[in-house]
């Protein structure tokens, strides 16, 4: 039997990640999980794990990395015995998390964004490709621009971290830029999977 592949697309929202992922698992042979879905499904189905207190943050960070270890274990575990492909798309973690990882030569990472974009420009495509149920539809102009305030720092940190602990950066754009990236990306790691 093959031993299966395991998958990491992070990123900053609105790079491709869930598209590039859910292409994978309908198209390519790919189980995929979403840590966002997961995350958001664990706050409501228990609300209490919300930490509220900030001094709580550094304990929480230490919770979710070693939950997010634990469960890229688990997925490799999952490809070494039973040849299962994954791919888990995830927001939250960056290069360094994932260089903190002791089997991370066993994964495939690679990383979205579009560091090339103003934050005028980052507000005018979560309006434009944002579904009217998201809810970054249902902002206010005042708090959208501090959200592209936070996914621009982002990209700049996502890039710079790539570079720095030698992960993939792909630079996704906006519109066809992005739909051609995600199909060259895509093939690339079909190909890939196909040498093995």
């Amino acid at each position: 039997m093959n031993t299966g592949r395991v998958l990491l697309i992070g990123g900053c929202p609105r790079a491709g990640k869930t598209t590039l992922s859910v292409r994978l698992a309908k198209e390519g042979g790919f189980s995929r999980i979403s840590l966002d879905s997961i995350s958001d499904a664990l706050i409501q189905g228990f609300p209490e794990i919300l930490i509220e207190d900030p001094t709580d943050q550094e304990e929480c960070a230490t919770k979710k990395f070693a939950f997010f270890q634990s469960f890229i274990g688990s997925l490799l575990n999952d490809a070494e015995l039973y040849g299962i492909n994954s791919v888990f798309d995830m927001y939250d973690f960056t290069p360094e998390h994932v260089h903190r990882l002791p089997f991370r030569d066993r994964l495939e990472v690679w990383f979205l964004g579009f560091p090339e974009l103003s934050v005028s420009e980052i507000r005018r495509v979560i309006r434009q490709y944002a579904a009217p149920t998201d809810w970054i539809a249902q902002v206010d102009e005042d708090y959208l621009t501090v959200v592209a305030e936070r996914i621009h720092r982002f990209n700049q940190k996502l890039k710079k971290q790539c570079q720095d602990y030698g992960y993939p950066f792909v630079d996704t754009g906006v519109g066809n830029a992005r739909t051609q990236k995600l199909q060259e990306l895509y093939e690339m790691i079909i190909t890939c999977g196909a040498s093995q």
